[in-house]
């Protein structure tokens, strides 16, 4: 029952391979076509069956996908697009608090220093 989720993705190769790993589809369809004739008697109507496979999701789609917007593949369930929303991450804990440090300070000075004497 695996859950598969693909986010935006520019690159063309890979591209094509999410587009196989997400599947295709049959479609059935049904084509009438009516031909008329000069003499009302002569019309004919034709009707054929057609049966054609298609991707699930076009590669050019992976591309086109918004900031947090995804297919989801949900077992044997349809593909289909989803779009998540923004949570700020609560704060669990102070932000980094900037300290000098005296050792890096000194070397920086001695490098300088050192640099100026070079001829």
């Amino acid at each position: 029952c695996g859950t598969k989720i693909v986010l935006q993705y520019s690159e063309p190769y890979g591209q094509k391979l999410l587009s196989q790993f997400l599947g295709e589809q049959e479609i059935d369809r049904k084509k009438h076509g009516i031909n008329r004739a000069a003499d009302m008697g002569q019309d004919r109507l034709n009707e054929s069956d057609e049966e054609k496979i298609k991707k699930i999701v076009l590669e050019s789609e992976f591309a086109n996908l918004e900031p947090l917007e995804a297919f989801i593949k949900v077992g044997n369930f349809p593909v289909s697009k989803i779009k998540f929303g923004y949570q700020e991450p609560p704060r669990i804990c102070e932000p980094l608090i900037r300290r000098e440090f005296p050792y890096f300070d000194s070397i920086e000075e001695k490098t300088v220093h050192s640099k100026q004497f070079v001829v």
